[in-house]
């Protein structure tokens, strides 16, 4: 999917942008993207407007609206949904070990809040291979994710990303990597798919910036192709 800056062909205006789970590591190069494909009428939900915390104050400084909202509470969604025409959700939950429930139960309130706000396009970061019976936990919960939303008749598009760049410069991969050890249970010559966040941000305001080409789209997303070997 080539991606322009609207010079070949005339993109829709999407109005104003819901981000929602961009505001951890991997979050704000997803912002990053947006602003590189010139959407920029952003709004973020945040727990707690807390400018101390660096992600929150760049994204202020960079014009980003921040709002209050938790996604355990319907209540408190409604008014961060006030106005929005477009949503980009790239997660419900942090990274963790195990898959979290939460990421269903959340999933299914914010499905009910946009069908309400009659948002017009709502893009979700799922996962590669979401469709295809992995037995992966972490995909085939992504997958329920999807159903959830297309259940509600939104205008979807799922972004399938593979494994993102970033996870190999996190604070529980670095120290190892570092030290020459590759801390995944990969065979040193075996390919991996790759993409880096900001690169899905960027794919994901180019789609909602071109919504007639890519509503009831699954697009899978990779960046590059490596062997553990090839990256070190």
């Amino acid at each position: 999917m080539p991606l322009d800056n609207g010079q070949n062909k005339q993109q829709a205006n999407p109005g104003k942008v819901l981000l929602i789970g961009v505001t951890g590591g991997t979050g704000a190069n997803v912002v990053k993207g947006f602003f590189e494909q010139g959407v920029n009428n952003l709004r973020a939900i945040t727990r707690k407007i807390d400018l101390s915390r660096p992600s929150l104050l760049k994204m202020s400084n960079a014009g980003v609206e921040l709002v209050e909202a938790n996604l355990d509470d319907e209540d408190s969604l409604s008014p961060a949904f006030a106005d929005i025409s477009a949503v980009y959700c790239h997660a419900t939950t942090t990274d963790a070990a195990k898959p979290d429930p939460r990421e269903v139960e959340r999933a299914k309130r914010i499905a009910q809040v946009a069908k309400q706000a009659k948002i017009k396009h709502f893009v979700y970061n799922s996962a590669g291979g979401a469709d295809r019976k992995s037995g992966i936990s972490h995909i085939e919960q992504k997958y329920k994710v999807e159903q959830i939303l297309k259940s509600t008749g939104l205008p979807t598009t799922m972004l399938r990303a593979c494994l993102f760049m970033e996870e190999f410069w996190k604070q529980y991969t670095r120290p190892s990597i570092l030290k020459g050890v590759f801390p995944f249970s990969i065979q040193p010559d075996k390919p991996i798919h790759l993409v880096t966040t900001k690169d899905i941000g960027r794919v994901a305001a180019y789609v909602i910036k071109n919504p007639s080409e890519y509503i009831g789209q699954h697009i899978e997303l990779a960046g590059d192709v490596l062997t553990p070997q090839q990256m070190w």
